[in-house]
């Protein structure tokens, strides 16, 4: 006869992911804490939808979560690496603390970024201003705090209304 779960306690699987959690994020502080916790969380909620044990995930299955990120989230391949990064180290701290006998995350293939996609030395603010950004006409004037705007037609930024392509 096989046990049912009680409500409210955690099985053994969960307190072992949960311990596995918590032993990498260990390795962070302040922010970086922060953001990795917000990351992990996300890639447990994507493994509960579809049915998935993160400690018994395989390459494949990495691999589909970054499709997902790509294609259905539509994430910039920056953000993308990101997150994998986060992910690969997550596996490498199950297999260093023997949770894991291997990281499933070793040979999952990266995609490429762009050369300034990466930190640069400003901040992902200064680089959204660039000068490839318009300046709103009349807004250099001294009639109030300079606005920007995206030349994108589908951008959320843009301020006028986009243009009918025919």
């Amino acid at each position: 006869m096989a046990a049912l779960p009680i409500p409210g306690v955690a099985s053994p699987s969960e307190l072992v992911l949960r311990a596995a959690t918590a032993a990498n994020l260990g390795r962070y502080r302040g922010q970086s804490r922060l953001h990795c916790e917000s990351e992990l969380r996300v890639v447990q909620r994507w493994c509960l939808d579809q049915d998935l044990d993160p400690l018994n995930a395989v390459r494949v299955d990495i691999e589909r979560y970054v499709r997902w990120l790509q294609d259905l989230r539509c994430y910039q391949p920056s953000t993308v690496s990101r997150r994998l990064s986060i992910l690969v180290g997550f596996y490498r701290v199950c297999a260093i603390d023997g949770i894991l006998p291997h990281s499933p995350a070793d040979y999952v293939r990266r995609r490429r970024t762009a050369a300034g996609a990466h930190r640069s030395g400003r901040s992902s603010l200064a680089a959204r201003w660039t000068p490839g950004w318009r300046q709103r006409p009349g807004s250099g004037d001294g009639e109030g705090p300079r606005r920007r705007t995206c030349p994108c037609p589908t951008s959320p930024l843009r301020r006028t209304p986009a243009r009918p392509l025919c």
